[in-house]
């Protein structure tokens, strides 16, 4: 605003303007102190009256300068590109809705300009000419940016189904053992913040290898789709390891609550599978204790497998501790 009317000021000896040098820098001092004003404010709130600033902003920017323009008579006509950079970069800034507000505002204010200007009165083409650029440029460019928006979400999108594909298994939709270690991790981290202990259950399923070989892998398949529901069901932070293999991260404060949350697991997946003749579905489930029994999870990990073949050796279908001295 500062540069256009000292502009016009200076041009003025080429151009007659009917209006006082006081008169012509008031504008600019009003703008300067209203900029003063509104930097402190946002210095000191930069989130107050935000949905209000957006619209208010962009809004004075394009009154204030049509009104510069009126006052500058034929020098103002230099600055109508002015109102474009208006609609184009507050839509950027601020996004279609803002940019569609500023859009309206300036068609307005140029129509108002043309009646009350006597230079744009006098210019008919060249004002019109402008006001066509305000409708479509404009235009033009929101489409441009809409189709530029679903680009961008659609690529999010690909992105998001991406990753999140790379973190589970396609066929249960459990996390797989990558998301299963960034998972283990953080509740490390959450117990040295919070002190909760929690144990990590290795599931292991007996009988499964034979029903896959007798009834075929389709069949193996819903049943591994099924076992990871019932898992899921006693605890929600189950990964599938591979093959058979399930893994859980319980949280706990008395050992007592991981024996019974065992047991559920355990009795949930037995099943006589295709009848009393059938082959007997069970799981075998190891368990390790974060910090009681190491504070590595290699070793957790390590220690929990060796209790689930400690399970299976005890008959199948239970769970079993990890004894430092077996």
């Amino acid at each position: 605003f500062v540069l256009i009317v000292f502009s016009y000021i200076y041009l003025s000896d080429k151009w007659t303007l009917n209006y006082s040098y006081e008169e012509l820098m008031a504008l600019p001092l009003l703008v300067l102190i209203f900029n003063l004003f509104y930097k402190l404010f946002i210095d000191r709130c930069l989130v107050c009256f935000q949905k209000i600033r957006m619209i208010v902003i962009p809004v004075l920017d394009v009154l204030a300068s049509v009104y510069v323009m009126y006052l500058a008579g034929d020098v103002g006509i230099y600055f109508a590109g002015l109102l474009l950079w208006y609609i184009i970069g507050y839509s950027s800034r601020f996004g279609n809705k803002v940019g569609f507000i500023v859009y309206g505002i300036t068609i307005l204010s140029w129509l108002t300009l043309i009646y009350f200007s006597p230079y744009l009165r006098q210019n008919t083409p060249l004002a019109f000419g402008w006001l066509i650029a305000y409708i479509i440029i404009p235009l033009y460019y929101f489409k441009l940016i809409a189709k530029l928006h679903r680009t961008i979400e659609q690529l999010h999108q690909e992105v998001d189904s991406s990753s999140y594909k790379a973190g589970h298994n396609p066929l249960t939709n459990l996390p797989n053992r990558f998301l299963f270690q960034e998972t283990l991790e953080k509740y490390v981290t959450n117990f040295k913040e919070n002190r909760q202990k929690f144990a990590l259950f290795f599931i292991d399923l007996d009988g499964f290898k034979q029903i896959n070989d007798v009834y075929g892998h389709d069949e193996g398949d819903q049943i591994l789709t099924e076992v990871s529901q019932k898992i899921q069901s006693v605890n929600g932070d189950t990964a599938r390891l591979g093959g058979d293999e399930f893994v859980s991260i319980v949280k706990y404060d008395e050992k007592d609550t991981l024996a019974k949350l065992a047991q559920t697991i355990v009795s949930n997946i037995q099943k006589k599978y295709k009848g009393d003749k059938g082959v007997l579905l069970s799981a075998s489930v190891g368990i390790s204790c974060y910090p009681r029994d190491t504070t590595s999870l290699y070793e957790l990990k390590k220690y929990a497998d060796e209790a689930m073949y400690s399970a299976k050796l005890k008959g199948k279908n239970t769970y079993a501790f990890h004894d430092p001295l077996s």
